[in-house]
Parts: structure tokens; sequence; C-alpha cells
């Protein structure tokens, strides 16, 4: 019933805990407080993050690359290349370590 005194007596219409709607509390951080997730983001440091995943993408591809000589070298301490086939064996490599030595490169490389 549009009109009526009974749509400003609904219960869904009453007052918060005695408070008026219009003087509803601020839904900000009150002055000197932060959210929590201000800290996180303020103690990024793009420096630093850029040097660890510098380091962390070197030490990745150095192991992966001293992994295969390192097989390679056992298997033919052990006998089990002949010269020609380790020569082989570390010629395959090159092509790698090249992609490698690319890699490390680029992201040691200073872009002043």
């Amino acid at each position: 019933m549009v009109g009526t005194d009974e749509a400003a007596t609904s219960p869904a219409n009453a007052p918060l805990d005695g408070e008026r709607v219009d003087q509803l509390p601020e839904l900000t951080d009150p002055p000197g407080t932060k959210p929590e997730t201000s800290e996180v983001f303020r103690s990024f440091n793009p420096e630093q993050h850029k040097a660890v995943t510098r380091r962390t993408i070197a030490i990745i591809i150095l192991s992966i690359l001293a992994a295969l000589y390192g097989v390679g070298a056992v298997a033919f301490v052990a006998h089990d290349l002949s010269s020609d086939d380790f020569v082989r064996l570390i010629a395959a490599f090159s092509g790698i370590q090249t992609l490698a030595a690319a890699a490390v490169g680029f992201y040691f490389a200073k872009g002043e």
C-alpha cells in the first residue's frame, strides 16, 4: 500500500541499534590505520625481486647444464661412451650451452 504509514513502520526501515540511517558509521579506515595488504605491497622491492628472479633462473639453467655435462663425463669415465661418442655428445650440448648463455646474458644484462 503506497502512501500509508505502514511502509515507514516496516521492520526493514527500522533504525539500526537506535541509530538513524543517515548516521551510519563511515566504511573507511580510521585515520592512522592501514589495511593489512598495504604492508605487503609497501614491502615489495622491484630491484630485489629482479635480483632474486635472475639468480633463480641462472641457478636453474646452470644446474641443468652442469647435470648434462656431468652425466656425459661420468659415462665417459665409466667407459660407457667411446671417445668419438663423447665428442659427439659434447657437440650436441653446445647448442644447449649457447641457449643457456643467451638466457643468462639476457637476464643479467643491464638495460641502460
